[in-house]
């Protein structure tokens, strides 16, 4: 009985200490504290006891590195696969860009140039080339440049910027078109991740737009490309450019 009386006494004696502890100083828990806080307080609880200043503090800071770790862990799952200090352009979308279920989605705008008191279709599937026309009303055809898998390239006047361009017309095919889009999107970030494009011999987009069933793409005018110049010095000139010297050098 004495020993029992005892323990009685001493475990009244720890929950007055905790009680007294708590008075002076202790936070009220919030309601968002973690399930493992309240785990704990029901535990102390049924032996009688009260959970004290530094422990409420000590399962806080647990709760809010547990949290941390967790939102690092989501974050690494939702961002994009490409480094972070690469940069993607604006979309200019009061909704894009937007992810959902892991996946980024963007978008960008496309023009379509069209003549507001006429519909239908076009009479011809392929887009006619003449010399001095004005292609969307800003665009004068100068000449004829080549043509490729899917599409035609020509000079052009800006009447706008008053400077030649190039303008590729992208053939009336749907496969072509999405292809072409893709293009579209990739010139559009490496303007964004290239403060000079000149100093990286980079290709600099000016304008594009859906006209008449057609995809154009408006870019700077160059010259000739690699492969018209190794075909031309091969043909023509004696002494070829591209040997094994300097292409071994090339492509260090």
């Amino acid at each position: 009985m004495a020993f029992r009386e005892r323990f009685r006494k001493e475990q009244l004696a720890a929950k007055e200490r905790n009680k007294a502890s708590s008075k002076s100083g202790a936070k009220k828990l919030k309601s968002n504290d973690s399930a493992l806080l309240l785990k704990e307080l029901s535990k102390k609880k049924k032996r009688g006891e009260d959970l004290d200043e530094k422990e409420i503090e000590q399962f806080r800071k647990e709760k809010a590195e547990r949290e941390s770790v967790q939102e690092e862990g989501e974050e690494e799952e939702s961002v994009s696969v490409l480094p972070k200090w690469v940069k993607f352009p604006q979309a200019n979308d009061e909704f894009y860009p937007a992810e959902f279920d892991k996946t980024i989605y963007d978008c960008y705008n496309l023009k379509v140039v069209f003549d507001r008191e006429k519909t239908g279709f076009e009479e011809t599937k392929d887009f006619p080339i003449v010399i001095n026309s004005i292609i969307a009303g800003r665009y004068q055809v100068v000449e004829y440049l080549g043509s490729a898998a899917f599409s035609k390239a020509i000079q052009c006047y800006d009447i706008h910027s008053e400077q030649m361009v190039c303008m590729k017309i992208i053939e009336n095919n749907k496969d072509y078109f999405d292809q072409s889009i893709d293009e579209i999107k990739l010139l559009r970030f490496i303007i964004s991740n290239c403060d000079d494009l000149d100093e990286k011999n980079l290709l600099k987009v000016i304008d594009y737009f859906y006209h008449k069933e057609h995809l154009f793409i408006v870019t700077e005018l160059l010259r000739d490309n690699l492969y018209e110049y190794s075909k031309y010095n091969r043909e023509v000139e004696k002494k070829h450019y591209f040997d094994i010297p300097r292409l071994q050098k090339i492509t260090k």
